[in-house]
């Protein structure tokens, strides 16, 4: 290979000689390198791949980069020949690839391997009142063919239940308390144990230890479903107003969780609030506040905590919106996090919902549109005042179907199947309806933007009783 670029480059600078340009020197720093050789994923659990590979014959290779191969989002960089990707999903399929970098940018083909996460299991565990004495912390041993330690979580808003979350090839477990003095996870740190336990295939998850038992007890399995301490609601509101139209999103967070966090760190260092942006920039990054040292702009929406927006049972709920959201971005999907934020000294924790909640004000008001309920509670409501809520004035109607985001069309089937649904419809280019009619139904509220193009045909355009068309923007010859 380098003999047969050494004759290459040799007649291209005796053309370029020929023709009177001054030579260029080409050194072999400056040619693609070769790519790194037999990579193969050395270790998989739920969360992470090991990747390893023979590194590459090109001595002018300095590191390798490791990168999703459908995404192209970067893992990390190393100049070794292995590295570990973390914060992947369970049971999930990765194209992972590497390539060599030199130290001038150059970059080699890629070796790319597949495998699939391993899926994952969550367990939960409640200790008798014998196990919750002496500060005792808990951990589980999972064995088959394999064994693990993993450590048992309490429950932010469930008190006295723990969990654990570990790949799903094991079948056996024993549930320890451990010496809380000695944070490694072995045999000499276990003060108790339950009996060995089959991990439950039925759809429980949480054993219920047996009360009164020290050593060797064992409990009875059963479904358990926790409390979630924060969760952003996958619905939104959308406000009215043709000139300032926003979405509005809540967020509630379990009342006891707040108290516990406002006793130990204070008031003072205990805020909530939502993160929104478009979903289109978000894509498959995590919604966190470390966004924008990724270059990912969104806005943060603080809210009071001694001022909740409402209650909801156990939470309070809290809201924060978006704006002015222009025209153009009406049917533009926007995805909003709640947070709780904790400062504790010098250092700052984040919590965030687990779901992210995606909607846009196009969506709301057709879905607003559609209802028909007067009552609270029912559907969307047009609240008048406080515990009165009333059908839409024709006003109302009006700015709602101005917040619906336009179909465009470039068919006259497309065109009479939206005319149909009512809404507005822009034109995405000529139609010539031929000698077909254009039928707006009764009642029907159609708002026709011809975006420049051209209607036409020798057909007629049929309003029934009631019914609504407005056109603009273009020529309508029927």
């Amino acid at each position: 290979m380098k003999t047969r670029m050494t004759k290459i480059l040799a007649i291209v600078i005796a053309v370029i000689m020929v023709i009177g340009i001054v030579p260029m020197t080409v050194s072999a720093s400056d040619s693609t390198p070769e790519p790194p050789v037999n990579a193969y994923i050395s270790e998989i659990t739920d969360t992470t791949m090991t990747i390893a590979w023979t590194a590459s014959s090109s001595e002018s290779v300095v590191k390798y980069e490791i990168y999703d191969w459908d995404t192209g989002e970067v893992y990390g960089e190393t100049s070794g020949t292995t590295y570990t990707v973390e914060g992947l999903n369970p049971n999930t399929k990765y194209y992972i690839a590497v390539w060599g970098i030199t130290a001038t940018g150059i970059e080699s083909p890629s070796a790319i391997v597949s495998d699939t996460t391993r899926g994952s299991v969550t367990l939960y565990f409640k200790p008798n009142a014998n196990w919750s004495q002496g500060d005792a912390r808990f951990a589980a041993y999972v064995y088959d063919v394999e064994s693990a330690w993993v450590d048992l979580t309490e429950l932010e808003s469930n008190a006295g239940y723990y969990s654990a979350v570990f790949p799903d090839i094991y079948t056996g477990i024993l549930f320890c308390r451990m010496n809380p003095a000695k944070p490694e996870n072995d045999w000499t740190n276990v003060w108790q144990q339950t009996v060995d336990l089959i991990i439950p295939t039925d759809g429980n998850n949480c054993l219920s230890h047996a009360e009164g038992s020290w050593n060797g007890g064992s409990g009875t399995w059963s479904y358990f479903e926790p409390t979630v301490a924060i969760e952003t609601h996958q619905t939104a509101s959308a406000r009215v107003s043709a000139s300032n139209p926003g979405l509005r999103f809540k967020t509630k967070i379990h009342k006891a969780y707040l108290e516990q966090l406002i006793e130990a760190y204070g008031a003072e260092n205990v805020s909530v609030g939502t993160l929104i942006t478009p979903a289109d920039i978000l894509g498959n990054k995590d919604f966190t506040h470390e966004l924008g040292e990724n270059g990912v702009a969104y806005i943060d929406v603080a809210a009071s905590i001694g001022a909740p927006f409402g209650t909801d049972g156990d939470f309070n709920v809290y809201a924060g919106s978006i704006v002015n959201i222009k025209e153009g971005n009406l049917g533009r999907n926007f995805s909003a996090v709640g947070y709780i934020k904790i400062v504790d000294g010098d250092s700052v924790y984040y919590e965030y919902s687990e779901s992210i909640a995606t909607r846009n004000v196009s969506e709301i008001a057709t879905d607003a549109l559609e209802d028909t309920s007067a009552e609270y509670g029912e559907g969307y409501e047009n609240k008048v005042s406080d515990g009165v809520y009333s059908p839409y004035t024709a006003a109302q109607r009006e700015i709602l179907e101005g917040l619906v985001a336009p179909t465009v069309i470039d068919t006259y089937d497309e065109l009479q199947a939206a005319v149909n649904a009512g809404g507005n419809v822009t034109l995405g280019g000529n139609i010539d309806m031929g000698d077909s009619w254009l039928d707006i139904p009764e009642g029907v509220r159609v708002t026709l933007d011809l975006a420049g193009f051209t209607l036409s045909g020798s057909g007629m355009m049929v309003i029934d009783n009631l019914g609504t068309l407005t056109v603009s923007g273009g020529t309508v010859s029927t």
